[in-house]
């Protein structure tokens, strides 16, 4: 017979399966849709107005009988909405009652607002179109964008193999891997806990692959019963959950994972009866194991188990601090309209670029003493003045859409128009650095000229306690953060002579030139050569809401992947104390009867677990040593250290400490249940 723990392992791993399965579809689906039998993704269409990339689609879709949809996230709730604008070719088609009874999403944390493709006017044709229907409709559709000028790639649809890919990618590896790793764990433990019974077998002469095949054979009847009980229980869930919308997609993808999982068990058990193989079969009926080999094998799981739950704890603090940091701009970025960013083409002659650089300075500087763009630039000044953590170059305009109050509470501005005076704003507590800040400033606008160094300079002092919006530009840097707190503003007059056209140019392609309007760069982009330099326009909040989507979906991924985690080290931890346990039934009991504390009784296994449980604060110690030593390299050569070494937080520490807690509590618990049971067989044997 099989170990009763066994039937529980095969159950849990058919569990496991429909939970790794529904987080996979569930995620796959708030990311985008699903179905489709092509996707076309227009990546450049700076100069094709949106009525007519709509009216291509319209085309398409009725000529071939197919559904387009094109998707874009909620400004507001991007977490939470997306919009969905759809032709439909085909009126009997399933889709065709998408804009009346509602997309028939899986996930129901997405809701899905679906509308017609004629309300997508005015918007920035670049994005993903999904075709549902025939596959000549994706590459008509492709075709049809390229005659129209815009570029666009087409992929096919990824299908079932994709989806399961997509379940051992990104976030979602990270439960794989745990889950593997918890499959293997408890079917090793209980192949080697059911040792007396394989003893038994091996002294009627059954051979190993008998043995196994026994095994299987019993398996197998306890897979039918459990698959039908998880299959209704799946049934019953996903009927309250979304009403069974796309449950084939799910049960087919559950059917590839649990058929991967299940290889990997089969595997484990076959070594673990190779385990049993390896101790006389006179010692196997008495309960022991081949120890070395067995303790070995547990600690190549046990050991990985405590690093992947250390990185998943990682993993998923990282994850929370970037929705909490992107969490202080959604509602600026809500407001900000149609306020967009441009893309300038690469593909360039050196003469050409020189010609590219002119001509778009210009009329850069040009909307800009217009007042029709916001020009902000993240100051490199802090890595000269480390006691300012904010320097921000912005013009006029900026302060005109964001005032910043003096310490009498009224708004700085405005100033005379063609006044080549820069104005430093500088927060009250930070200005006894205001002369080093100049200082700094000065050399990055025009290092070594002579004239911006005699350049008028007005100090004024700010309000404390005030934060101002920066439309992404510190992203740029590597921060999330949109909405900076007392930042030290440089303003410059708009269309300064301060700022040359390379630097204008320079800025446009660093998404630091944002225009309020974007219709004013379609305007100008009826011009044919200036249309041939920008190849795109880029909605700001848009582009903030899918960044935003990105992070809430991996926190959510990484919080599910935690939870496996630990789980599994939990299981790693029963597995070590079982084999060691099992091992030394007898010296145990014995020491326990002769009056040995619990912690002299489990010295060698509690003295292993602590090294291995130290391991994470031991790595987190080194690396905390290791940026340290490089950042006192930079300080000592008189530079700034780069961006990149950032010494570890306190609440990595923290989580290595209290994964290191978690870990020995875990192993103190499960060797306690283990220790009286052995202390109770022992005391009836007597």
């Amino acid at each position: 017979m099989l170990h009763r723990g066994m039937k529980y392992a095969h159950a849990t791993l058919l569990v496991f399966a429909g939970v790794l399965s529904f987080f996979g579809v569930k995620s796959a689906e708030e990311w985008g849709l699903s179905g489709q039998s092509a996707t076309v993704w227009v990546t450049d269409a700076a100069n094709v107005p949106a009525p007519q990339v709509v009216e291509t689609v319209t085309t398409v879709a009725r000529a071939h009988g197919a559904t387009v949809a094109r998707m874009i996230p909620d400004l507001r709730h991007p977490d939470s909405r997306r919009h969905l604008y759809l032709v439909v070719g085909d009126p009997e088609s399933s889709s065709a009652a998408w804009p009346t009874e509602g997309f028939p999403a899986f996930s129901r944390d997405m809701r899905t607002v679906v509308h017609r493709i004629g309300e997508i006017t005015g918007r920035d044709p670049r994005g993903f179109y999904q075709v549902f229907g025939p596959p000549e409709a994706g590459q008509a559709l492709h075709g049809a964008f390229v005659r129209l000028g815009l570029t666009s790639e087409i992929t096919p649809e990824p299908g079932l193999a994709g989806l399961i890919a997509y379940v051992g990618a990104g976030a979602l590896s990270l439960i794989f891997l745990t889950v593997g790793l918890s499959v293997m764990v408890t079917v090793g433990s209980c192949v080697l806990l059911n040792s007396k019974a394989y003893g038994v077998l091996r002294l009627c002469g059954m051979s190993f692959s008998e043995i196994l095949a026994r095994d299987m054979r019993q398996l197998a009847t306890f897979w039918l019963s459990t698959f039908g009980v998880v299959t209704a229980a799946s049934l019953i869930f996903l009927g309250f959950y979304n009403g069974l919308d796309r449950f084939t997609l799910f049960a087919l993808t559950a059917a590839g994972v649990w058929s991967t999982l299940g290889l990997l068990a089969i595997a484990t058990h076959a070594v673990a009866i190779g385990l049993t193989f390896q101790t006389a079969i006179l010692r196997t009926l008495k309960g022991e194991l081949a120890a070395r080999s067995t303790m070995v094998c547990a600690y190549l799981v046990r050991g990985p188990a405590i690093l992947l739950a250390f990185v998943v704890g990682l993993s998923c603090v990282h994850a929370g601090q970037e929705v909490l940091d992107r969490q202080d701009g959604r509602e600026a970025y809500a407001e900000v309209g149609d306020a967009s960013t441009i893309r300038l083409g690469g593909s360039f002659t050196r003469e050409a670029e020189e010609e590219v650089v002119a001509k778009v300075g210009r009329w850069i500087r040009q909307a800009d003493r217009d007042g029709k763009i916001i020009l902000l630039h993240p100051s490199l000044a802090p890595q000269k003045v480390p006691q300012v953590p904010n320097v921000l170059i912005v013009n006029q305009t900026f302060l005109a859409e964001q005032p910043v109050l003096d310490p009498a509470g009224r708004p700085h501005g405005p100033w005379p128009r063609n006044e080549e005076r820069l104005r430093f704003i500088v927060p009250a507590p930070l200005a006894p650095y205001a002369p080093s800040i100049r200082a700094a400033v000065l050399e990055e606008l025009s290092p070594g000229d002579e004239a911006t160094a005699r350049i008028a300079i007005d100090t004024l002092p700010a309000r404390p306690g005030q934060a101002v919006f920066t439309y992404g530009a510190f992203e740029r840097l590597g921060r999330k953060h949109s909405v900076l707190a007392d930042p030290v503003l440089v303003v410059i007059p708009n269309g300064s002579a301060i700022v040359s056209d390379d630097a204008y140019t320079a800025s446009a392609s660093h998404d630091e030139v944002v225009f309020k309007d974007s219709q004013h760069v379609r305007e100008a982009l009826r011009d044919p050569e200036l249309g041939g330099m920008v190849v795109a326009l880029t909605s700001v909040a848009e582009q903030f809401a899918d960044e935003y989507r990105k992070a809430v979906h991996e926190f959510r991924l990484s919080v599910a992947a935690l939870v496996v985690a630990l789980i599994v080290l939990l299981v790693a931890g029963i597995g070590v104390s079982i084999v060691y346990a099992r091992k030394n039934a007898q010296a145990v009991f014995v020491k326990h009867i002769s009056g040995w504390r619990f912690a002299a009784t489990y010295r060698a296994l509690l003295g292993a677990e602590s090294l291995l449980l130290m391991l994470p604060l031991a790595w987190t110690a080194w690396q905390a040593w290791d940026v340290r030593r490089e950042m006192a390299m930079y300080t000592a050569a008189g530079l700034p250290a780069p961006p990149r070494l950032q010494p570890p937080e306190a609440w990595e520490t923290i989580l290595a400490g209290g994964m290191t807690g978690l870990g020995v509590l875990m192993v103190l618990g499960v060797l306690t249940a283990f220790h009286r049971r052995i202390v109770r067989e022992g005391t009836a044997a007597a």
